[in-house]
């Protein structure tokens, strides 16, 4: 897997969702976050286990992560997200 690869995922991503998907943020610097992380086993560059997230709501779903512990515990929900705003 070489950087430019990794790049043209991330961009794809940013493209395909075009704002936070958790809060709606069009931020102008989206983070691609990982839906299943790659220390969990999550593929790198696959784009449907990425996810465009503001700054903000990227720092909350790691802080959530860290705290819920391994992938196999935290399901995500029908729609294939691991956290929602309420």
């Amino acid at each position: 897997m070489g950087r430019p690869a990794y790049r043209r995922m991330v961009r794809a991503v940013k493209l395909r969702d075009g704002s936070c998907v958790l809060c709606g943020s069009r931020a102008a610097a989206l983070e691609v976050d990982h839906i299943i992380p790659i220390c969990d086993g999550g593929a790198v560059l696959d784009r449907s286990n990425c996810r465009a997230l503001c700054h903000d709501c990227h720092i909350m779903v790691t802080k959530l992560r860290r705290q819920q512990g391994p992938w196999g515990k935290r399901p995500p929900d029908p729609q294939g997200r691991l956290f929602t705003l309420s």
